[in-house]
């Protein structure tokens, strides 16, 4: 589960990266998006990562999560794999400290 987390969040800081251009200094991109992350008061986000071996598709992972401010957090992943074994999913909530 934490993998899934870290993986997001090198997500989030590699995405103002691919924004910066010539009239964007990476710092202020960063910043801004730090900024924006920090004062929200909730979001929602989902991604589908399906991979390939050997050119044929080998699973595929879904990941889905909510975060309400200040300290609500809903988190769940499934995976899925050619090989036609079950789902896996795995499910995280937390609320408070």
């Amino acid at each position: 589960m934490v993998k899934y987390l870290i993986i997001t969040a090198i997500v989030f800081l590699i995405a103002p990266i691919v924004a910066c251009s010539e009239r964007n200094h990476l710092r202020e991109v960063v910043t801004k998006a730090i900024t924006a992350t920090v004062e929200v008061q909730s979001y929602r986000a989902s991604a589908v990562d399906t991979y390939t071996v050997d050119g044929e598709t080998a699973g595929e992972f879904t990941y889905e999560s909510e975060f309400v401010a200040p300290d609500r957090y809903h988190q769940s992943t499934s995976a899925e794999y050619s090989s036609g074994s079950e789902r896996n999913w795995w499910e995280l909530i937390s609320i408070g400290n």
